[in-house]
């Protein structure tokens, strides 16, 4: 049987955009957070695909953050990787890999979210940690990035 073409985007989005979206510090670039904002709306209305992984489930905490994962887990355009060994391994090969390259030393739970949105075929990495960012000089498998904003194209005709 041939698998189903995947039609929606998928962005991977790790703990910094989840802890953004439901604090809204004040202190955070409001065009991230609109942008946040903006993906998740559409991952609500079936036009993309948001994909984390149960790290996530040890770093939100509090109640109103365990109601809004228990709540984003009934949408069908949520993906919740599990951390199984084929994650960690590329966790351990991706921390090795930036270590051997001098870049940003590679936390565990960071080399574990970049490990789950490369192997769930995440086609972007969305990140707030400035850090993690540095990071795709080396990690190439998928595109890592601040969260933003699609500018709409228009599709205008010149005639002299």
């Amino acid at each position: 049987m041939r698998k189903r073409r995947r039609t929606r985007p998928r962005i991977y989005w790790d703990t910094s955009c989840f802890i953004a979206l439901l604090e809204r510090k004040p202190t955070e670039d409001p065009q991230l957070v609109r942008a946040l904002e903006q993906k998740y709306h559409e991952m609500l209305s079936g036009q993309v695909e948001i994909v984390s992984c149960s790290v996530l489930i040890t770093e939100l905490l509090g109640e109103p953050a365990k109601r809004f994962l228990d709540e984003l887990r009934k949408y069908p355009t949520f993906e919740m990787i599990e951390t199984v060994s084929p994650v960690y391994e590329l966790a351990r090969s991706l921390r090795e890999r930036c270590k051997q390259q001098g870049v940003h030393k590679l936390k565990t739970p960071d080399a574990l979210h970049l490990a789950a949105g490369i192997l769930s075929k995440s086609d972007e990495f969305w990140t707030l940690d400035k850090r993690l960012l540095n990071a795709g000089s080396v990690i190439t498998e998928v595109k890592i990035c601040l969260p933003y904003i699609e500018q709409a194209t228009l599709d205008l005709e010149f005639e002299p």
